[in-house]
């Protein structure tokens, strides 16, 4: 046997604080996968000292079963410590069953007061409701968490935006909003896909914003070329456009989406002397929630999010 790898059988006596926790609860690990959120493969590499317990997956732990995360990692910190670094204090304690109960007590499961953890701890804090004070207390922790989460991503917009994202979709999901189903993407499809044909004078296409401040309505010179009673043929196509981006409202107000509505509007016109000239103009409809940028964000990344919101 190798001094620096205690054989299985007897570093089974020095058990991993998650294992541990899950002898508590006398969950499997399929069940304690589930309940958990983490995949068994992860839970077995855990326990096995093969990867370490991060905080995401710890914090999961605590908010699935009130065990305290931060002592968790600790423990767990210590248990692999033991087992690689200083594999023959590991292999001391392993050999004797006395040693081995007072290191597993030290790396024991805690509930967030520091007193052991229980079974009985678990089922109180499943059956129980969170008090108004506790609420806030938590919404309030919750912030100082997702601020510690998101500052660091305050100058690197591509990963604030798939952060933003991934935290908005956790959200919907929570609330089991996905978005419309494919009943409502057809029904609003069919209020489009249509061609309205009119008659319209120069002055009445000059109230339409869109066109008139179009590039090529402007190329076409035609407010300076025709009398505002003078009339163009006209040919408004509709169709459903789906945008694929992420929408910003603006230079520091970001829209994360569920689901978006699209609408791509085609403006065939021709003029009093033939000359055809198309405007194409897209909107959508976004259903989602917004967050305001950070100004470190903005202020490195202004002129690139003013392009993406274009």
């Amino acid at each position: 046997m190798s001094e620096t790898q205690p054989s299985s059988k007897k570093a089974a006596l020095l058990k991993h604080p998650l294992r541990q926790l899950r002898e508590i609860l006398n969950w499997s690990r399929e069940e304690f996968s589930k309940k958990v959120g983490m995949s068994q493969a992860t839970v077995q590499n855990i326990e096995r000292g093969a990867a370490p317990l991060t905080e995401e997956s710890a914090f999961a732990i605590e908010a699935a079963t009130s065990c305290n995360a931060m002592a968790l990692i600790e423990s767990s910190d210590v248990w692999r410590r033991l087992r690689t670094e200083e594999a023959k204090v590991f292999e001391k304690a392993a050999q004797s069953a006395a040693a081995s109960r007072m290191a597993n007590d030290r790396m024991r499961p805690v509930r967030l007061d520091g007193e052991p953890f229980t079974a009985q701890d678990y089922d109180t804090y499943r059956g129980s409701r969170l008090a108004p004070e506790s609420m806030e207390g938590a919404l309030q922790d919750l912030g100082m968490r997702l601020d510690l989460l998101m500052r660091p991503l305050a100058d690197q917009p591509d990963e604030f935006r798939w952060m933003y994202r991934y935290l908005v979709q956790t959200l919907n999901k929570a609330r089991n909003e996905r978005g419309p189903g494919a009943e409502a993407m057809t029904a609003y499809a069919m209020t489009l896909g249509k061609a309205e044909l009119a008659t319209k004078t120069i002055g009445e296409l000059l109230k339409i914003p869109q066109v008139a401040g179009s590039p090529q309505w402007k190329a076409s010179g035609a407010a300076e070329r025709f009398g505002a009673k003078e009339k163009a043929h006209v040919v408004c196509e509709r169709y459903p456009y789906w945008p694929t981006r992420e929408v910003l409202e603006d230079a520091e107000t970001y829209l994360a989406p569920d689901h978006v509505f699209g609408e791509r509007t085609v403006w065939r016109i021709t003029l009093p002397d033939g000359k055809p000239i198309a405007v194409v103009i897209d909107s959508t409809r976004a259903a989602g929630l917004q967050g305001r940028l950070t100004p470190a964000m903005i202020e490195v990344k202004r002129e690139a999010l003013g392009k993406t919101a274009e």
